[in-house]
């Protein structure tokens, strides 16, 4: 048993100098970065900001209307190829913001001031997308403005 334990440790300090020693001499999965791989990360990282019409909203409260508001939101993506397939899929994502709005909206605005938690909004905007379209193809959204209407 105590050799099977000084194994398993000569094991570990044997392989721990390995990858020590690959890391000091820039090696394997530690090699620095060429300027090919560099430029190709950072047009992937680089973000693209797709506008979209603004959303007209009734919020309701019972069966009365308590507002209407005018949300102008902006789609951010990161990469050219999931900024072709976000254009394509616009009014599909407009429809699914317009409908999580239109049920979520009555229960975050105040009904006294009319005020609106604006942080919340964004964070359920994000997480609607990220049910629609869960790859990662929609990096954030963005609220422009929000302008009561009438």
């Amino acid at each position: 048993m105590k050799i099977l334990v000084i194994l398993i440790v000569v094991l570990m300090v044997i392989a721990g100098g390995g990858v020590g020693t690959m890391k000091w001499l820039e090696m394997g999965p530690f090699a620095p970065e060429t300027d090919e791989e560099a430029a190709l990360k950072m047009e992937a990282s680089k973000p693209t900001y797709i506008s979209m019409d603004p959303l007209t909203v009734n919020v309701f409260s019972g069966n009365k209307i308590l507002t209407t508001l005018r949300i102008t939101l902006k789609i951010e993506v990161r990469g050219s190829e999931n900024s072709e397939f976000v254009y394509a899929h616009l009014p599909k994502i407009s429809d699914a913001l317009f409908q999580d709005m239109h049920a979520f909206l009555p229960r975050i605005i105040s009904k006294e001031d009319k005020s609106l938690d604006v942080f919340l909004l964004k964070k359920r905007l994000k997480l609607t997308t990220d049910k629609l379209y869960p790859k990662g193809q929609i990096y954030n959204v963005l609220v422009q403005a929000i302008d009561s209407v009438g």
